[in-house]
């Protein structure tokens, strides 16, 4: 969705995208999520909230609970991928010349990858890549957000 508006010299221009009833695997939480046993960090939470015979509705998957010794995939790290974004917003400013060797000159800034509304629990909902291959899609295995981008510039116009 594209948003733009100009009042005067003043001028607005918001870019919105977004995704609904998306899925992502949550690989991130998949790996600090479940203590298996294997010699990394995991959250606090995944040992002390582990299922046990006593107590079964706990969040986290049973200590050392593995497939053919990997790591056992449920569908508890299945997580809504919803968002929306905001993608680009640029506001400029006009300014006045009267005479000179500009016809004008707009002041901007503008931004990328501003806001982001989603319940998704990992760095961004918007997934890149899978252990560096774009085959596998839909699973969220610890890549770098998108970038956040702030610019200022002017146009001169002659």
């Amino acid at each position: 969705m594209n948003l733009s508006l100009q009042v005067g010299s003043l001028s607005l221009s918001a870019l919105f995208s977004g995704v609904y009833g998306n899925d992502v695997i949550n690989g991130n939480l998949l790996q600090i999520g479940n203590a298996e046993g294997t010699q990394r960090n995991i959250l606090s939470a995944a040992y002390h909230n582990a299922w046990r015979p006593e107590a079964p509705g706990n969040e986290f998957a049973r200590i050392g609970y593995t497939e053919e010794a990997a790591i056992a995939i449920s569908d508890r790290y299945v997580e809504d991928g919803s968002f929306l974004r905001l993608a680009n917003l640029t506001i400029g400013y006009d300014l006045p010349l009267e005479k000179g060797v500009f016809r004008g000159v707009n002041v901007y800034v503008s931004g990328q990858n501003l806001l982001t509304w989603t319940a998704y629990s990992g760095y961004d909902p918007e997934i890149t890549s899978f252990q560096y291959t774009g085959l596998i899609n839909g699973v969220d295995w610890n890549t770098s957000p998108n970038a956040r981008n702030l610019l200022l510039g002017l146009n001169f116009n002659f």
